[in-house]
Order: C-alpha cells, then sequence, then structure tokens
C-alpha cells in the first residue's frame, strides 16, 4: 500500500521509500488516507510532493502529528 502510493502514485524512488521505512518504521502502519492527508496538510502551506517528501525525510515522526491542528 505505501509503496503503491509514495513510488507508483507520487514517483519517488524505492531508495527514498527504504529510507523512510528505515528512519520510521511506524510508516509501515500509515494507510493511503493518512499519507494524503499529510501531503494535502503541507500543499495547504504552498509546499509540493517534492519537498514534503524531503521534510519527512528529515523529520519522519511529523507523520504521526495532525497538522490541521
Amino acid at each position: 500500500m505505501l509503496e503503491d502510493y509514495l513510488v507508483k502514485e507520487l514517483g519517488f524512488s524505492q531508495e527514498t521509500l527504504k529510507t523512510l521505512v528505515f528512519k520510521y518504521p511506524a510508516i509501515l502502519s500509515k494507510t493511503k488516507e493518512e499519507m494524503e492527508h499529510t501531503f494535502a496538510s503541507l500543499r495547504k502551506f504552498s509546499i509540493g510532493k517534492k519537498d514534503t517528501i524531503e521534510i519527512l525525510l528529515e523529520t519522519p515522526t511529523l507523520l504521526s502529528v495532525d497538522l490541521e491542528k
């Protein structure tokens, strides 16, 4: 599921996915909807998908924060 969304749908590399899983194993429990919510929340601040993935690589625990609050 995660691979389908990040690699196939958004076009990120397998290496990026592996790095995210290594830094934040809990990402494996995230649903596509949760990931979409993170990307959509950052998009509201004019942060594109490439920048979002860079932010997540630096701060993967951001996935566990509700960015809407």
